[in-house]
């Protein structure tokens, strides 16, 4: 029987790197697909549930069900909130859908625990036009080391409370959800195979890397990746090349994006951090989940932060 996993988002949580790194481990050892959103366009090729963009929000969440019903595969898929808003579907349709989804899928929510840096990033990816980056020549190109920005404070805003509705989404329409937390990204081998059930070293036995250490090397500059040895940058190599395989196949839309900016570097190249973080705060007081953040807080989070190593 096929297994069927749903990841619930915000975006910018990390979502995408979950499904390519859930996909790719999942095909070392059998046939899983990945299609990306539900709600934005899905076809049928032969047997394989895939993307098609144009489709856009023309089907009905019936007949997204109706395309989920057909599948005999193991299956990723994730569901974006801001899609829902989007799409303005009829509450009685959102009921039956989501109570579909409850019942068929094994859901896996995605978090942020330093929501500023959510804001921020977003942010960065508005101010470039680039939601991830899939190769090291375009990371250096969309974000330079030299780069300098000055963030848009009201978008700062607009996406800390997009962050906090998600939240009320996500506990007012799923029931019994895994959360994965973006900042415990050392842990993903180990959080994969256990929502997988397949070993912890599937990964790293056939690429000699974790997803682990991929991630960290991602968020590499041109300076620190030379002093890494060939041999694991090999490894990024086949890493590619299998991801490149599955997309061929129609697996997945493409392969595991690169951390564009860790926290560090985003406080560096941010020239308005301090109004940045005065919206967060004012922000923070006005709800009852998040809490002021002082600039010790800023500190810890900075030290805390695995893509700083």
């Amino acid at each position: 029987m096929s297994k069927k996993l749903l990841i619930l988002t915000p975006d910018g949580v990390g979502s995408t790197l979950l499904q390519r790194a859930m996909c790719i481990f999942g095909n070392i050892n059998e046939k899983w697909i990945n299609p990306h959103e539900l709600t934005n366009g899905l076809i049928y090729d032969s047997d394989l549930l895939c993307k098609d963009y144009s489709l856009g929000y023309t089907q009905s969440l019936v007949e997204i069900v109706d395309l989920l019903e057909r599948n005999n595969n193991n299956l990723i898929v994730r569901l974006a909130h801001y899609h829902l808003i989007n799409r303005k579907d009829l509450e009685n349709e959102l009921k039956y859908f989501y109570q579909y989804l409850n019942n068929n899928f094994i859901i896996i929510s995605c978090h942020r625990k330093n929501i500023l840096e959510y804001a921020m990033s977003w942010a960065i990816r508005d101010l470039k036009n680039t939601l991830n980056v899939y190769s090291f020549q375009e990371k250096f190109v969309v974000h330079p080391e030299t780069d300098r920005f000055t963030l848009d404070i009201e978008f700062i805003d607009k996406k800390l409370n997009d962050y906090q509705n998600y939240i009320f989404w996500l506990n007012d329409n799923f029931k019994h959800v895994v959360n994965f937390y973006y900042e415990d990204i050392n842990t993903i081998d180990s959080f994969i195979s256990s929502i997988l059930e397949y070993e912890p070293t599937t990964f790293s036995n056939k690429f000699n890397i974790k997803i682990s250490d991929y991630c960290l090397l991602s968020s590499k500059n041109k300076q620190e990746l030379k002093s890494y040895k060939k041999t694991t940058l090999m490894s990024l190599v086949a890493i590619k090349i299998f991801s490149q395989n599955l997309v061929n196949k129609k697996f997945m839309i493409n392969g595991m994006p690169l951390k564009m900016n860790n926290f560090n570097n985003k406080i560096s190249k941010c020239l308005n951090f301090n109004e940045v973080l005065q919206t967060y705060n004012i922000w923070a007081s006005n709800t009852n989940n998040y809490n002021f953040l002082s600039l010790d807080d800023i500190k810890k989070f900075k030290n805390d932060d695995y893509f700083n190593i």
